[in-house]
């Protein structure tokens, strides 16, 4: 008996990975969670997203509402064997399914490190390929913040994701780690926070990069150059940040 069982582990060991997962039947509950699922290579297997997932394939899937507040029995009529989340949906609703007996990972996607994180644990749930995956990332990011370099480095830099009332992106978000792999000075301390506008004035900022509607008659008041830059590839904690990268560069180093 110990034999056998000692020659089923080696062989566990040993034998190539086959490509298949058991988990073959996906909602998502975070719109970065699906990008991230679709960077692995696991699309195919999404039987359900939310409503605000907006890349290509989420068009012809089914929708179980929201983030904080997803219908239980749409998620539950789709039959996923895994259901994947922020710590953002209400744990009362994820406690539910795993009450079901469907596996609920949960993810935290503020900074680069959970972004990776992400990557790799998704990776090697479904395709086999989570330290592949990561280190693309890893890799494409570098690049793109080489790029940016160029035009970033040692500027005082602000981001403001809301102008009303003002959020800003600081330097322990993925956002800010981000700019700073740029070289850039990221001027507001934490990952996102609501800060005054007194606050913001005194900052003095060189670089300002709105990533939000741009109405505001104080922001005029704002010392540096300013950026408006699109939203919907930047505030998605996923690989989808490798595109928004791309056209922060484009935008901000092509003058």
């Amino acid at each position: 008996m110990r034999l056998f069982t000692f020659l089923l582990l080696i062989i566990g060991i040993f034998l190539p990975f086959s490509g298949t997962s058991a988990f073959d039947r996906i909602v998502s509950l975070s719109p970065a969670l699906t990008e991230t699922v679709v960077y692995v290579g696991g699309g195919k297997k999404l039987v359900g997203v939310t409503k605000y997932c907006d890349i290509d394939i989420c068009r012809s899937l089914p929708k179980v509402g929201g983030i904080v507040n997803p219908n239980l029995e749409a998620i539950l009529s789709l039959k996923p064997n895994i259901v994947i989340s922020t710590n953002i949906t209400p744990p009362r609703i994820l406690n539910v399914l795993r009450k079901r007996g469907i596996k609920v990972v949960i993810f935290r996607l503020r900074n680069l490190k959970e972004i990776e994180n992400a990557v790799e644990k998704l990776g090697n749930l479904l395709s086999g390929n989570g330290k592949e995956k990561r280190e693309e990332f890893e890799r494409t990011l570098k690049e793109e913040t080489k790029g940016l370099s160029k035009c970033l480095r040692e500027r005082r830099t602000l981001v403001l994701l809301s102008l009303s009332p003002p959020i800003t992106a600081g330097r322990e978000s993925y956002l800010g780690e981000m700019l700073s792999l740029a070289g850039a000075e990221v001027l507001t301390e934490g990952t996102f926070s609501v800060v005054s506008w007194e606050h913001l004035l005194s900052l003095r900022p060189e670089i300002v990069l709105v990533i939000s509607d741009r109405n505001s008659s104080v922001l005029k008041k704002l010392s540096g150059k300013k950026f408006f830059l699109p939203k919907n590839d930047l505030l998605h904690p996923s690989p989808r940040l490798l595109k928004g990268a791309a056209e922060m560069r484009r935008e901000i180093c092509s003058e």
